[in-house]
């Protein structure tokens, strides 16, 4: 008899040499005997010796019964695009079809039967079962449909729990019968429509209402059951489909546009569960576009408050608005209290740039400064600690001196790019803040790092791809404050085509990087990262890792490899791809910048050279809100299409932060002069002390911010140049 032998049975991915399986390539024939039977032939391979069976042979037989058995049983009437599913569409008038041999007679009797859970008890385990036979009419090979129509319950009343269920067929010819015939492992049971329970975090506290802090929506959210496709309509014309599902019901879908809003967008979404179920009714609401400035002052300005962790909107929150830039004495100054929505308006006074402040209890401050923009909507961090951790395994071979570097989209210090597992524990992710209520990306490469030569890693796991790097993956629900979350991640290998490298290599000279002491880098040399920026979740990810080879002066040569499986299953969401390279020094200055990587030819696009440290110089002591100076090192002319954000960052002894948002529009050169604002009577700011001043450039391609309509997520999220101060400590009395 022909067929193929495995063993079924493995331990550690290593067979099971004792136990064998064998699979004949076709149907026994009826009403023969059949022998296992071994002979001397069988050796031992390179050890020699051969069987000694002790003439206890044949070691097993058996008869195959007289008439053949079915050779395929389904659910035959389906909604399209779920074979052997049972539904509310089909319940009433399901017919399984099976399929019997040529040897099959006329008069023979198909039964067939369909095991489920039994909705009639409430033990879980308790079995049900539903018999309908057919007869057939001619003789041979045919697909005989037996009518279950009516037997298995109502919609109301069903007979089986909704689940997984087994079918079976057998042929009888009198008293005579066949084997039996299993159906396939797919078959499901199941009329409840879906539901979608949940959408985040980020999330409202009651109601259907979406938040994001993005340019595009790539919803993470919670249906009452597994789904298998969803549909989420933006109006006018946005629709985007499932990303990835999981067995718990949670899910991540396609991310859709929406630019930068200063008013709501409606949305409608109707999820498909296995079994073809079409939720009952759509969810409905609205997304809030939280973090963006937009549109040119008219009749108008409405600001928007908002707590930047959980993207809610913080009532009672005080608006400072005032005439372009502040003034010593403030002049011009109006205020207003955000409603239950956080919102407010300020309808007069106004000139064709503004200030805008917004500072809450419990929370620290925001400006925008110097703005055109009619709308605003600004993010207060909570002064109580507001981050989450994340922590996890990796599963891959560890060789000597192997160990991980670790990616994550939202880690919580704004300039960490990644972290590594440690050469005594390589397999641990270790323990590291994120930022709460945000989906986590994260990626690991395995190899010897930092290294010298390509390729530059030899294996590479990420949260969105499964354990084989095959299977698009719900990433995890984003976790609290102070939460936890583990991500366990598997490395898959990396050889030959899965593996991209550099064809063109990069030069970059640092001594333009004004500033950046370049005799004193952290690591002695710049690093270098392979970056993809995704549609829908912030920040950036690691797929790739590079380094440098020191030239002249402070000049480097790049080099890289990225994981191409990687890049090639996430095309979806990916919106751009990068070779960054990072220079720190020992004081903490930053100064990096990206090009964009072809992973087709391996080439780049580097549009600009490393950026000038935005160094922060004020007074030693002020009464008052101080007025500081920065270096201008933002140049948005030479790159059109760019937008230019500079960030300066103000944190008191107590720990309360005051972020200052200024776009820069002009080429670099010369210094931003701020004036802290002055705050009216009975609105308390950052108390009295040292205040520490830390100043943020960066730069961005963005997909749809432009000027003066920008999306803050989005200059993190597609970053092109960034550069970053010491901090700078100024007594505030």
């Amino acid at each position: 008899v022909a067929g193929t032998i495995s063993q079924p049975l493995t331990s550690l991915n290593v067979a099971d040499n004792r136990i064998f399986q064998f699979d004949a390539a076709s149907l026994y024939n009826a009403s023969l005997s059949y022998q296992l039977a071994v002979t001397n032939a069988i050796t031992f391979g390179t050890e020699g010796g051969v069987l000694d069976y002790g003439n206890r042979t044949p070691i097993a037989r058996f008869t195959t019964a007289p008439i053949q058995a079915p050779t395929a049983v389904t659910v035959g009437t389906i909604t399209a695009g779920f074979p052997d599913k049972i539904n509310r569409n089909t319940l009433a008038t399901v017919g399984v079809d099976v399929v019997v041999p040529a040897d099959a007679a006329a008069g023979d009797k198909v039964v067939a039967r369909i095991y489920g859970g039994d909705k009639a008890t409430t033990a879980t385990n308790d079995i049900a079962y539903v018999e309908r036979t057919f007869t057939l009419a001619v003789s041979g090979a045919q697909t005989a449909r037996v009518d279950f129509s009516g037997q298995l319950g109502t919609l109301t009343r069903p007979k089986f729990d909704d689940g997984s269920i087994l079918l079976i067929a057998q042929l009888f010819r009198g008293t005579i019968h066949s084997g039996v015939l299993l159906g396939g492992s797919t078959a499901r049971f199941d009329v409840t429509p879906p539901t979608v329970q949940s959408f985040g975090p980020p999330n409202p506290v009651t109601g259907t209402d979406i938040y994001t802090e993005m340019e595009h929506l790539s919803l993470y959210g919670t249906a009452s059951e597994a789904i298998s496709s969803a549909e989420l309509v933006v109006p006018p014309n946005n629709a985007v489909g499932l990303f990835a599902g999981a067995n718990d019901g949670s899910f991540q879908l396609l991310p859709v546009n929406l630019g930068p809003r200063s008013t709501v967008a409606t949305y409608s979404l109707n999820v498909t569960d296995l079994a073809g179920n079409l939720s009952a009714t759509a969810s409905a609401g609205n997304i809030l576009q939280r973090g963006v400035y937009t549109g040119t002052v008219a009749g108008g300005i409405d600001v928007n408050v908002y707590d930047a962790v959980t993207l809610r909107p913080i009532t009672g929150a005080t608006v400072v608005i005032e005439p372009q830039v502040p003034t010593v004495p403030a002049t011009g100054q109006q205020t207003a209290s955000t409603n239950a929505d956080g919102n407010c308006a300020f309808t007069s006074g106004l000139t064709a740039t503004n200030t805008i402040t917004a500072v809450a209890p419990g929370y620290g401050l925001a400006t925008l400064y110097n703005s055109a923009a009619s709308f605003a909507s600004l993010p207060l961090q909570p002064i109580a600690t507001s981050s989450a951790n994340v922590r996890g395994t990796l599963t891959a071979q560890f060789g000597p001196n192997v160990r991980a570097i670790i990616g994550c989209n939202v880690f919580d210090e704004d300039a960490l790019l990644s972290i590594s597992s440690s050469a005594s524990s390589p397999s641990t992710i270790p323990t590291t803040p994120i930022r709460a209520n945000r989906p986590q990306v994260i990626t690991a490469l395995g190899g010897v790092f930092e290294p010298t030569a390509i390729p530059t890693f030899t294996s590479v796991g990420c949260n969105l791809l499964g354990t084989s790097l095959t299977t698009q993956t719900v990433p995890g629900a984003p976790v609290a404050p102070n939460a936890e979350a583990v991500r366990n991640l598997t490395l898959v290998p990396m050889t030959g085509v899965l593996v991209g490298n550099m064809a063109t290599l990069l030069q970059e000279d640092f001594t333009l990087a004004t500033g950046l002491d370049t005799a004193n880098l952290q690591g002695g040399k710049p690093v270098v990262r392979m970056m993809l920026s995704l549609l829908g979740f912030p920040g950036q990810s690691v797929f790739g890792v590079g380094f440098t080879t020191l030239g002249s002066g402070a000049t480097y040569t790049i080099n890289g490899s990225w994981a191409s499986a990687l890049s090639t299953q996430l095309t979806a969401l990916t919106s751009a791809s990068w070779v960054m390279t990072e220079a720190r020094d020992t004081a903490g200055r930053i100064s990096r910048l990206r090009a964009l990587l072809d992973l087709t030819s391996g080439g780049s696009f580097d549009g600009m050279n490393p950026m000038a440290i935005p160094t922060v110089s004020g007074p030693t002591s002020s009464t008052g809100a101080p007025a500081i100076s920065v270096v201008d090192v933002i140049d948005p002319v030479s790159l059109g299409g760019i937008v230019g954000l500079l960030e300066v960052a103000v944190q008191d002894t107590a720990g309360r932060r005051w972020i200052v948002f200024v776009e820069d529009r002009d080429a670099a050169g010369g210094s931003e002069a701020i004036q802290m604002p002055r705050l009216p009577a009975g609105v308390s700011g950052l108390a009295n002390g040292v205040w520490n001043f830390r100043a943020s450039a960066r730069t961005c391609f963005p997909i749809g911010s432009t000027a003066g309509n920008v999306v803050f997520s989005e200059t993190r999220r597609m970053e092109v140049g960034f550069a970053q101060s010491t901090t700078l400590p100024i007594t505030v009395q």
